[in-house]
């Protein structure tokens, strides 16, 4: 980027690319929004103007960002203009830049003047040259941030001695997090398609990585950010393990009712929570709403999947059988692989309903067969049930078509 003349600034809006994916995008809501108007609602008529008019009214904002959003360098000041403001920085009130793959935030100096955050700044036309322009021309905040933080780990009488001992203390947390992280992730990984581990340690997993937050001395937090936090972080672990729970749980095991799973899970979410959020955040990471944010939303993940696999694998009472008729059975690709039946009303299943089982279950099952469920009262008082084949099912003619 050349310099600038007094009288001149280079402007930057959205790149042609991005204002043409964009423009299709709000098109299609809008279109889409239409459509549900002209569609009948069950819902009712209030219900359905207030959902199309939300959607229109998103499809509306898409375009307007479209048409306002933009960053302005001028000779003494930089300006971005977002959905809904203008933000302008003199040049000289600019205390740093803080620059990651998705965002560019420039620092005000002083309280007079609000920070200019560049949310998915590749989005704007020549994105290169403005990364090029504020990476030459401001201070890097992230790296003097770093450099801070470290020195003042060395400096901490909490972690050794001695420089050396502080660095070893340092160095023993990241192994810590680092073989948490890969134990938790490959038995997680593993649970999901064997029974390798046992179910109880699979409920251990995210306690084992509050356990590493609570030790080495505090310096290892559940959130970290490498390019402004020298803190080695539990979150991979922790989210993963309960992420691989939770699929395993709901592909085992089907609940008659979801309903009373809300409160147990709610407590056992806020149990984990607690410990997360009082030692897991991390300032030097960046903003702590958003940490807490994604607290509530790790400590929700496992806690409807542990109350799922406590209350199913570890039932041991005795099951009422059923019987219930195939009415249809699909399978889908990608990523939401799976192979399905819907069956007909059975006992407390007033209801046709939807269950995923095996390919093998798939390939061996056909519309009009009968299969068995095994309803189950639940180790928490949630009845849950698994569908199994009859081997005694004859059809004389089997015309159906399987994929490889």
């Amino acid at each position: 980027m050349e310099d600038l003349n007094e009288e001149e600034e280079w402007e930057y809006p959205l790149s042609g690319f991005t204002k043409i994916f964009y423009g299709i995008l709000s098109a299609a809501i809008f279109v889409f929004g239409l459509y549900l108007g002209s569609a009948p609602s069950p819902a009712g008529v209030v219900f359905s103007l207030t959902i199309v008019s939300a959607i229109i009214l998103l499809a509306g904002l898409i375009a307007l960002n479209i048409i306002r959003r933009k960053l302005v360098i001028k000779k003494d000041s930089i300006a971005y203009t977002g959905l809904f403001s203008t933000r302008e920085l003199p040049l000289q009130a600019i205390r740093g830049r803080r620059v990651s793959p998705n965002a560019i935030v420039i620092e005000s100096s002083s309280t007079e003047y609000p920070h200019i955050y560049i949310g998915k700044y590749i989005d704007l036309a020549n994105s290169g040259d403005i990364k090029k322009w504020v990476t030459t021309n401001f201070k890097d905040l992230n790296a003097e941030d770093l450099a801070t933080a470290r020195q003042q780990m060395l400096e901490d009488p909490a972690l050794g001695n001695s420089p050396e001992e502080r660095e070893k203390s340092y160095q023993r947390a990241k192994i810590f997090a680092y073989g948490y992280n890969t134990m938790a992730i490959i038995t997680g990984v593993t649970a999901l398609i064997s029974s390798v581990f046992s179910n109880i340690f699979l409920l251990l997993i995210p306690w084992i990585g509050v356990v590493v937050l609570f030790s080495n001395k505090g310096l290892i937090k559940l959130y970290g950010a490498s390019h402004r936090s020298i803190n080695p972080y539990v979150m991979p672990g922790i989210v993963l393990s309960s992420v691989c729970m939770l699929l395993k749980s709901a592909k085992l095991y089907t609940l008659l009712n979801l309903a009373p799973l809300w409160l147990p899970a709610m407590i056992a979410a806020t149990v984990l929570i607690v410990p997360l959020y009082l030692r897991g955040r991390n300032a030097a990471a960046g903003s702590l709403q958003g940490q807490a944010i994604f607290i509530l939303v790790a400590g929700l993940i496992y806690g409807f999947a542990s109350i799922r696999l406590i209350n199913c694998a570890f039932d041991e009472k005795a099951a009422k059988v059923y019987q219930a008729e195939v009415l249809r059975h699909w399978y889908t690709t990608g990523r939401g692989r799976g192979y399905f039946v819907k069956l007909s009303p059975w006992g407390p299943q007033t209801e046709s309903s939807k269950v995923e089982i095996s390919r093998e279950f798939y390939h061996n099952t056909f519309i009009g067969d009968s299969v068995l469920i095994r309803l189950k009262p639940g180790l928490l008082q949630m009845p849950w049930y698994l569908v199994e084949r009859r081997e005694d099912n004859i059809i004389t003619e089997r015309t159906v078509s399987h994929p490889n």
